[in-house]
């Protein structure tokens, strides 16, 4: 028993240190992206462009004179086909930039922490089933489920009020994938809280 308990967590040590790695790209990243944002708000119009491609709109930003740019992708979901001159290119760019910086990314950073701190505590109490593992698994299944109705929508009315005028609206703005996940991460949650409840029971009974 002990033999296992500590393979464990020499595993779960070797599995923290490549979280930590991807923790600290995902900030690095976040932090580019960032700079990127304020630096292309100050850009002219014109050093943006845009061009339809078959699953979505491609748009670049000219960041300096040598020519260095910054791509992105819009998905007609969130910008629907229309005539370029229809689009204020330059709003969409920041609304995509944004929008990949405040939720895409940001809510990647959080998943990668809670998993960290899920996995500390089967590293340094033996053992995943506490009460503080129950409520991380809520809270990110809940942002999760959050993120699954709302985040298309959110970036669809900003395309609409910064860019477009237009809008148009579909069952295609829910995030099915991600609300399954969301849905998986509760049921685990509820998996988890009468695992502590049994482990409680087992420990008050040694």
């Amino acid at each position: 028993m002990a033999k296992s308990v500590s393979s464990m967590q020499q595993t779960t040590n070797r599995v923290l240190q490549v979280i930590n790695f991807v923790l600290a790209g995902s900030f690095l990243f976040l932090f580019i992206v960032l700079v990127m944002l304020i630096w292309a708000s100050f850009l002219p119009a014109q050093s943006f462009s845009i061009e339809q491609g078959i699953d979505n709109w491609q748009l670049s930003a000219d960041l300096t004179e040598n020519g260095a740019s910054f791509f992105s992708t819009v998905s007609f979901r969130h910008l629907p086909r229309f005539a370029d001159h229809l689009i204020n290119i330059k709003a969409a760019f920041l609304v995509q930039l944004f929008f990949n910086l405040l939720i895409y990314l940001s809510l990647f950073s959080y998943a990668i922490y809670q998993l960290k701190h899920i996995l500390l505590t089967m590293y340094e109490e033996k053992g995943p089933f506490i009460l503080q593992n129950t409520l991380r698994l809520k809270r990110l299944g809940w942002l999760i489920v959050v993120y699954a109705l709302l985040s298309d929508l959110l970036v669809t009315l900003a395309m609409y009020f910064f860019s477009t005028r237009t809008f148009s609206m579909s069952i295609e703005l829910i995030n099915f994938t991600a609300l399954t996940i969301g849905a998986f991460l509760l049921v685990l949650a509820h998996i988890f809280q009468y695992g502590s409840f049994l482990q409680h029971e087992y420990d008050t009974t040694l």
